[in-house]
């Protein structure tokens, strides 16, 4: 299943392999039990960072991470702030998980948070918030069901 890494967090996701909060997600990345999804500014983000960059590319090279168009996550973005239910300054969040359908986010922004569970704006179904290592259950039972939900198609 997919997952997005808002920007604060991705070096310590991706790169960090010793992080005890956010290294269950790199080792779930890596085992193909997530998938990194990115687009419009997030990919601009990942792409101030050398490292970061060549993590993401290794990742979509071996099947571990999606794209998603440009335009379609910028113009969503656009649609959202719009709509002024976003409150926080990450609309291309909620535009990337509308997009991709991506329901896990990996992040430490409590602004985002509220966002990313609002049923206003993600749904069907709602999102859920991986923010370090006191939810590893919830991102065991978030893999196990894409598992499950993977073998059944």
């Amino acid at each position: 299943m997919h997952i997005i890494i808002d920007n604060m967090v991705v070096r310590r996701a991706l790169l960090a392999e010793g992080d005890v909060d956010f290294s269950p997600v790199r080792e779930k990345l890596f085992d193909k039990a997530l998938k990194l999804v990115y687009g419009g500014k997030l990919l601009e983000e990942y792409c101030t960072n050398r490292e970061v960059r060549a993590m993401v590319l290794r990742l979509d090279q071996s099947g571990g991470a999606r794209a998603y168009d440009n335009a379609r996550v910028i113009s969503r973005t656009k649609a959202i702030k719009k709509s002024g239910l976003c409150r926080s300054n990450d609309a291309h969040i909620i535009a990337l998980a509308q997009e991709s359908g991506a329901r896990l986010l990996c992040s430490t922004d409590k602004t985002l948070h509220r966002d990313f569970t609002n049923r206003d704006l993600i749904s069907g179904p709602r999102g859920k918030v991986y923010q370090g290592h006191l939810h590893l259950p919830m991102l065991q039972r978030y893999c196990d069901a894409c598992r499950r939900q993977s073998t059944r198609t």
